[in-house]
């Protein structure tokens, strides 16, 4: 549209993002044509921001009277000025020059970048208040007076009223009023040298973390408690066990519940950045060949492990209702409590363990938190989004669905056992989707994610099996008929987990003289005892555990010390090996 009534700046480039903040400020880059090797991803815009942060508030007078937010509040200023872009900030109480501004920057062709509060967006359909949203508005249309809107909550361009949009740009809401704030962004030609934009990314960080500049992130009100930084993580886990003696049941059971929310989507709290960061300090490691980026990479995605963990737990602590505990005061909910080891996990210090992944202590998930995207089940991106949406079109009954998409993965790629890298982003669902033949992990990670796309929860699991019809070539390399981390999926359809192995497609169990196996739900579908002649075939030998997420460090290290280099190292080595056991 070119006329002075309509004007949309097209094309522009969206994918759904898992931040407000950088997931426009991805969007926005790739629309300038900037990035190293491609567009960003949103992890990679993240770090190079320098905003991670934590900050942590309790206050009656709040609804919800807690809040965590996990970034700073500079990211759409420090990033683009960290790459060379000139910006300058716009705000007014004033509607109609709000207006002026965002209208001005579309008819040069330019996006425009605001805040709006959530509350006040008609299609983001929430009641809680956060002011500081950003949204890219990219076309007007004075006849039906709509905005045309890009979120990261959103796939598709959103209509959005003028009065409505209007209204969430004056916001007098939390944390700090909207007031019609506009970030005017002119991008370079050409980005800087990434270590040293990387480097000073870092720095920033660290320093936000270890060097507090104030108790809290709300000013002026006698009746909060906080702090930012490492002070926060600390408080936080010294004011969570006091929860049940500060807030009723009522708000105590929503407070349970909703920490999950703040803490890997809503605002914000340690997970969701810790992710994000991990994935960008990878791509980092791996354009510059920095082992410091990656020792960065490796110590956030253990924070945000452990942070969805505590956040897995306060849910599952909450309950479908308020009731007391066993062993906890009359009319008081027993709240998670944070030892030492989590809380230095939390704050990032060096010497934590944990795997990635977040498998729960219990061993057990909640069917609300294995609905999520991860970083390698990243069922929110678009591409798993279509890929599954389109698998299970006109079927509305979840064991149909799951029938389907299962078949789907089974077929769709074919085994091959030597598929096995140490690249990690090998083992993202939206890699997997359009890779080439490939083992029994990538194949359950695929599979999993597909299955949350869709809405069914989902988690993976892993066992150790021996494989006795095994291909001599296959057991020359790998020394042994055992197969440790053999991957499958568990879904929970009307009430109940089950399990699923994708692994053998239905050409390869032909050929070996199994029948393919099919799955809907209802009951468990593991690789076969025995095969079609009655030869021992698969044999379940150890469990090693369900996972939200891929324990990629876990499974790569025992690889490696069970078979040597010589398998972990085959995916980058050249083509995947010639195995006539396994080629179609």
């Amino acid at each position: 549209m070119a006329s002075s009534q309509q004007r949309v700046v097209s094309p522009y480039p969206h994918r759904l993002g898992g931040h407000c903040g950088s997931g426009a400020m991805r969007d926005l880059l790739e629309w300038a044509g900037l990035g190293w090797n491609g567009p960003p991803d949103e992890g990679l815009v993240f770090a190079l921001s320098g905003s991670l942060d934590l900050a942590y508030v309790r206050d009656t007078e709040l609804m919800p009277p807690i809040y965590l937010v996990g970034r700073g509040g500079d990211l759409e200023t420090d990033l683009p000025m960290r790459l060379g872009a000139a910006v300058s900030v716009h705000a007014t109480d004033d509607p109609s020059e709000g207006w002026a501004w965002v209208r001005d920057s579309i008819q040069r062709g330019r996006p425009a970048l605001v805040w709006a509060d959530i509350a006040e967006l008609p299609y983001l359909r929430v009641q809680l208040q956060m002011s500081r949203h950003d949204i890219v508005v990219i076309g007007y249309d004075d006849e039906h007076q709509i905005a045309h809107v890009v979120d990261n909550d959103r796939e598709d361009v959103q209509m959005v009223p003028y009065d409505a949009l209007a209204k969430a740009r004056s916001s007098q809401g939390f944390p700090v009023p909207t007031r019609h704030t506009f970030f005017d962004i002119e991008w370079p030609q050409k980005l800087p040298d990434l270590t040293v934009a990387s480097r000073a990314a870092f720095a920033q960080a660290a320093a936000a973390m270890t060097a507090s500049d104030g108790p809290s992130i709300v000013s002026g009100s006698d009746t909060a408690v906080g702090a930012t930084g490492l002070a926060a993580v600390d408080l936080f886990a010294d004011d969570l066990p006091r929860w049940p003696e500060v807030f009723p049941d009522d708000v105590l059971h929503l407070l349970l519940l909703g920490l999950r929310a703040f803490v890997e989507k809503a605002g914000t709290g340690g997970g969701l950045f810790r992710k994000l960061l991990a994935s960008g300090a990878h791509d980092i490691a791996r354009l510059t060949d920095d082992s410091a980026a990656a020792a960065v990479s490796d110590s956030a995605r253990r924070c945000a492990a452990t942070w969805s963990q505590v956040a897995s737990l306060a849910r599952s602590n909450g309950g479908p209702g308020p009731r007391a505990c066993p062993g906890s005061s009359p009319g008081r909910r027993h709240t998670p409590k944070v030892g030492a080891g989590a809380r230095a996990r939390a704050r990032g210090r060096r010497g934590c363990h944990e795997h990635s992944g977040g498998r729960l202590v219990s061993g057990q998930h909640e069917p609300s938190d294995a609905v999520a995207s991860g970083y390698f089940v990243d069922s929110d991106h678009p591409a798993i989004r279509r890929f599954a949406s389109s698998v299970v079109e006109g079927a509305d009954d979840p064991h149909e669905r799951v029938r389907r998409i299962f078949a789907e993965v089974r077929d769709r790629l074919r085994y091959n056992p030597y598929g096995v890298t140490p690249d990690r982003d090998h083992y993202k669902a939206s890699s997997i989707l359009n890779g080439g033949p490939t083992w029994c992990v990538p194949k359950a990670v695929l599979l999993t994610a597909s299955l949350r796309a869709v809405g069914i929860p989902a988690v993976l699991g892993f066992s150790d099996v021996r494989n006795h019809l095994n291909s001599e070539q296959l057991l020359s390399v790998m020394g042994t008929d055992l197969f440790v981390y053999h991957g499958w999926t568990a879904v929970h359809v009307n009430g109940h987990w089950h399990k699923g192995s994708p692994a053998f497609n239905t050409e390869l169990c032909e050929r070996f003289g199994v029948p393919p196996l099919d799955f809907d739900g209802t009951q468990d579908a593991l690789l076969h005892a025995a095969d079609g002649a009655g030869r021992r075939h698969m044999e379940y030998v150890r469990e090693r555990g369900t996972y939200l997420d891929l324990p990629y460090d876990d499974i790569m290290r025992t690889l490696h010390e069970t078979y040597g280099p010589g398998l972990t190292q085959s995916g980058t080595s050249g083509p995947v090996r010639q195995d006539p056991a396994f080629e179609p």
